[in-house]
């Protein structure tokens, strides 16, 4: 029995997971490699999303703390 692609149906060439199917790592599939290789690359948008605006809090996070620091360091020039 041909397997078809969980996405398009068309079929996937293959005959199940004893012939390398393609499946993501969360279990997903079985797919066609055009459909493979989209859901690879949106799964590497995702995650090079993610990984962008986890360093832009942290480099936000890290102007304010230095910011705080600045006022400080000015205040205790002009109080001393």
């Amino acid at each position: 029995m041909l397997e078809t692609c969980t996405i398009c149906d068309d079929e996937t060439g293959r005959a199940g997971a004893g012939d390398d199917s393609l499946y993501l790592e969360d279990g997903t599939g079985p797919y066609c490699e055009r459909c493979f290789e989209i859901r690879c690359l949106r799964a590497e948008v995702e995650r090079l999303t993610r990984e962008r605006d986890e360093a832009r809090a942290a480099a936000e996070a890290y102007r304010d703390l230095s910011w705080d620091r600045l006022e400080r360091a000015r205040a205790a020039l002009k109080g001393g």
